[in-house]
């Protein structure tokens, strides 16, 4: 890795594959991941069974998981983590203004840098993808979601934080890529509930 962007895009990568894992992929493990992987090893056929069976019943958690999304999108407007350095400078250590924004500043790349951002708005997309047929209802609470994104993001990234650095286009690139894995998701879940709707 040689800059702080390359940095961020293989964090982003790592990201995206956790929070696909952990946070999509989690519900169509049922039971336990010792009996599904069982069930996997002998027939890896039922992946597509398993999702159509467990994804389904698992929306309501995800209608959740985009409202939470809301109220976490407004709290960065606060940034509260730079805010508490200032204020922990200013009163506990009693240093200038100036040097307590110079300690505060840039806010944590690992947090949010692009690579962390990026993870994370592919997730809410991959989400918004595979449940957009079988629960519409997913599509209103996304586009609430993206709506404060968009206007959350506009301010930070342009009036409020330290500016990022330019990577040419690699993170939309590799947005595109994981969302090409996402669609393929898309299109074993659906082809799940279809042939469980024929059987």
């Amino acid at each position: 890795v040689k800059s702080g962007a390359a940095a961020q895009l293989v964090l982003g990568r790592w990201y995206f594959s956790f929070l696909l894992i952990f946070v999509l992929l989690v519900t169509t493990l049922g039971r336990s991941l010792v009996v599904t992987m069982v069930a996997l090893a002998r027939d890896p056929t039922r992946i597509i069974d398993l999702m159509a069976v467990w994804l389904p019943r698992a929306s309501h958690y995800y209608f959740n998981y985009m409202i939470m999304g809301w109220l976490t999108l407004t709290w960065e407007l606060t940034r509260f983590g730079n805010f508490a350095v200032y204020y922990s400078l200013t009163v506990f250590h009693a240093s200038g203004s100036k040097e307590a924004k110079h300690f505060s500043e840039p806010e944590s790349a690992a947090s949010y840098g692009m690579g962390a951002r990026m993870g994370l708005a592919a997730l809410m997309s991959a989400i918004t993808l595979v449940f957009s047929t079988c629960s519409p209802l997913m599509l209103v609470f996304s586009l609430v979601y993206f709506s404060i994104g968009k206007v959350a993001y506009g301010y930070l990234l342009v009036h409020a934080e330290a500016k990022k650095p330019d990577s040419g286009g690699r993170f939309w690139v590799e947005a595109m890529r994981w969302l090409c894995c996402v669609l393929g998701l898309f299109v074993l879940l659906m082809t799940g509930v279809l042939v469980a709707r024929f059987n």
